[in-house]
């Protein structure tokens, strides 16, 4: 706010915290602006609770003409399902990703355990551990490990359905993502920054304690490395240019992975929360510079995505009785045998 103010005398620039003094409070402000960028959804969506993404999206609506992103380029992105898609479509090495869905129906469920399975069967090699973690989310938020052997006890078995129900039914997620555990991934990633589709910085994160997701905690390494950089940019490049254009900046992160061709792989895209604070960025970088420049021009697109969810989500998942998870426990014990 401060570079455009400064170096655009004719653009007049409010920033805007929503979840401070509410969205109703700053509603006429936000109705006299050209253009919106939300830059910052954290602080809105504690907890990462799906309500308050319905709430936030549903609010926001009344806006869309004005928004960068615009919510079809949020939701798409929100989701991970449309991006993991556009991966597959494409040929870009990721992490291999099963999606299990809200239940729509009373027994959808079963038959998704047992597909699950079946997919995890069919992985080369087949994996030891799995990790879950939810659409719309952050931080790690719901992010929980999963031995495959022990599944198969109650204790856990339980444990796993009581978690689906919770993420799908009690806090309305739309998808939760279930993937291999890659000990590699789980250590570090490399962190790729894009502003108007142009690289401008990487960080290398490391997950400290990463056993354990309660404790965890992230240290970045700007890399400078242009060896390096030059094995995985050329990824990340390809993955951005294929992402919806009216988003002002992207971070890709990618991981090593000795199966991959060119021995990376994608793990996720993110795009306002990207974390873009100047400590975590290369000495002398001017990474919110080149992003207040670009957000000075950039306006919103007449040509939208198309996110697989719809920008106001009306849809429920039906929270099946008790019997009925109940099977879908028995399912996943028999689908492991």
């Amino acid at each position: 706010a401060e570079w455009i103010g400064r170096h655009c005398p004719d653009t007049k620039v409010t920033v805007c915290r929503p979840f401070r003094t509410g969205i109703h409070s700053i509603w006429e402000r936000l109705h006299t602006c050209d253009v919106i960028h939300v830059l910052e959804s954290e602080e809105w969506l504690s907890g990462h609770d799906y309500r308050k993404y319905r709430e936030m999206f549903k609010t926001l609506s009344e806006l869309s003409d004005r928004l960068l992103p615009s919510l079809e380029t949020m939701q798409f992105i929100m989701s991970k399902v449309d991006y993991i898609n556009l991966f597959k479509a494409h040929n870009i090495p990721h992490v291999p990703t099963f999606v299990l869905s809200r239940p729509l129906h009373s027994n959808s469920m079963e038959k998704a355990i047992q597909d699950l399975i079946q997919w995890l069967d069919q992985l080369s090699p087949v994996p030891v551990r799995i990790v879950s973690k939810p659409s719309h989310s952050g931080t790690r938020s719901h992010l929980h490990h999963w031995h495959v052997e022990k599944l198969r006890s109650q204790a856990e078995n339980l444990k796993f359905v009581q978690y689906l129900r919770r993420l799908l039914v009690t806090i309305e997620k739309p998808y939760v993502l279930v993937q291999p555990y890659f000990e590699q991934l789980a250590k570090e990633e490399y962190r790729h920054y894009f502003v108007g589709r142009k690289f401008v910085s990487c960080l290398h994160t490391t997950w400290l304690n990463h056993e354990d997701e309660s404790t965890v905690k992230l240290k970045c390494v700007p890399v400078t490395d242009s060896k390096l950089l030059a094995e995985t940019c050329p990824l990340a490049e390809k993955v951005v240019k294929l992402l919806p254009m009216d988003s002002g900046m992207y971070r890709v992160d990618l991981f090593r992975h000795k199966d991959s061709p060119g021995g990376w792989s994608v793990n996720e895209v993110e795009m306002v929360d990207a974390s873009l604070m100047p400590e975590d960025q290369p000495e002398g970088g001017n990474v919110v510079e080149v992003l207040a420049e670009h957000l000075a021009t950039l306006r919103p697109s007449r040509m939208p995505c198309k996110p697989r969810l719809p920008v106001v989500d009306r849809i429920y998942a039906v929270d099946m009785s008790h019997e009925q998870w109940a099977k879908v426990q028995v399912a996943l014990k028999t689908a492991l045998k």
